[in-house]
């Protein structure tokens, strides 16, 4: 597929453009229009004051950049796999600005915000990590922002469950795990597409009822293991 962008991102500046406000740095890409920017910059900064409120950060950067695909369920791509930094990348395809400032760019900021805290309390990566983090971002995305449960974590059959069950207890603690597995799905392993979103949904939720007095807002350095106890099949 031709990796090209749409024609409102197009703009005569090249390089990077950064936007401090104390500990908080926004760079975007050179293919953001101005009013782009401006309008992502305030609210992007209005976010993150506002989820510092869950958790003080002492600094945090921002880096925003486009992609394309032909794909208008494709909005996003997101990550906040460091302490400090989150990147994002916005598909151009049918961009509607407004639409991403209202919802996209809120549940974006507040889903990588839980990652980059979380990262202060817990380094370990295997499933059970990833599942969890995934369950717990979310449930904190949904309680900040009021948004519905994601489209993406459909509930999982209690067969599936069964079947998959030698693959997970594989994987569950394992360093060295292939998590785009888990993430991308996997045909040869029966895996469907975000599994582990999938998974990790399900646990979370399962753990936040049974457990009333907590919540995604005051989970931030749970231990997994704790979550991942309630994988009883």
């Amino acid at each position: 597929m031709e990796n090209r962008r749409h024609d409102r991102f197009h703009s005569r500046r090249q390089g990077i453009v950064a936007v401090n406000r104390e500990e908080l740095t926004i760079r975007f890409a050179d293919d953001f229009i101005l009013a782009d920017t401006a309008a992502i910059e305030t609210v992007t900064k209005e976010w993150i004051s506002r989820l510092q409120g869950y958790h003080p950060i002492d600094r945090l950067e921002i880096s925003i950049g486009t992609f394309y695909v032909e794909n208008p369920y494709v909005k996003v791509s997101a990550a906040g796999d460091e302490i400090d930094k989150i990147w994002l990348e916005i598909n151009s395809y049918q961009f509607d600005l407004n639409h991403f400032l209202e919802e996209i760019l809120p549940r974006t900021l507040a889903h990588e915000f839980h990652h980059i805290i979380r990262l202060r309390y817990h380094q370990e990566f295997h499933l059970a990590a990833l599942a969890v983090n995934e369950g717990l971002a979310d449930h904190f995305m949904m309680e900040v922002t009021g948004c519905k449960k994601p489209g993406y974590v459909q509930p999982i059959d209690p067969d599936l469950l069964k079947k998959l069950e030698p693959f997970i207890q594989r994987d569950l603690f394992n360093k060295d795990f292939n998590h785009r597995i888990w993430q991308k799905g996997s045909r040869e392993q029966g895996v469907p597409h975000t599994f582990a979103y999938r998974f990790g949904f399900m646990l979370v939720d399962r753990y936040f009822l049974q457990n009333p007095e907590k919540s995604a807002l005051n989970s931030f350095g749970l231990d997994c293991r704790e979550i991942i106890s309630l994988f009883v099949l």
